[in-house]
């Protein structure tokens, strides 16, 4: 049964009672409600705000093209998409200006913020970018963020620095090194 009680059996059930004495018009009808009932399944689908969480990544590639987001790339984590995606309009709205920055950067990596040249003692127009991943970026976060980053910052702006911070949970140890030993061997003449 449906949510909205729009079923098959209610609908035949208001077909006129003076249809229903040909057999052929009422299969027609059956078949009609069926596909009507189908429809209103869908038509969940179209509330693309509010169910951005639940929406098929294959709709979200096709949703960015239509709503021309230009920082898109079909590649990215299905969690940036929906990141992007939501923020979509914001930052079409914000170009060139630090928030558009900041809503890249937070839809990347879950939290963080751009550092302005004067904040922090550098030369004019440049900025750094300081961030917590979340858990958002995935493996290739430097290459899809640097190019997010081209696509909203200002063009006359020049980024110093990237500085993340991870989390890594508690139980966690990670080590690793590295050896090398080079040896120089004469070949005799011969």
């Amino acid at each position: 049964m449906s949510d909205h009680g729009f079923e098959t059996e209610n609908i035949m059930a208001a077909f006129p009672p003076v249809l229903t004495r040909d057999r052929s018009i009422t299969a027609l009808g059956r078949v009609m409600a069926s596909a009507m009932v189908r429809l209103m399944g869908e038509t969940d689908l179209t509330r693309i705000y509010a169910n951005i969480g639940a929406l098929p990544e294959a709709l979200l590639d096709i949703l960015a093209y239509d709503f021309k987001i230009d920082w898109w790339d079909p590649n990215y984590p299905v969690e940036t998409k929906r990141a992007l995606f939501q923020d979509g309009w914001r930052v079409h709205r914000l170009l060139g200006t630090p928030e558009a920055v900041n809503l890249v950067i937070r839809a990347v990596f879950g939290e963080g913020r751009m550092t302005d040249w004067y904040e922090y003692g550098g030369e004019p127009y440049h900025f750094r970018v300081e961030a917590n991943n979340t858990g958002v970026a995935g493996d290739d976060w430097i290459g899809y963020f640097m190019r997010l980053l081209a696509t909203v910052k200002r063009l006359t702006s020049c980024l110093d620095g990237i500085t993340v911070s991870t989390q890594m949970p508690e139980d966690t140890v990670h080590l690793g090194g590295a050896a090398a030993s080079v040896t120089r061997l004469s070949i005799p003449a011969g």
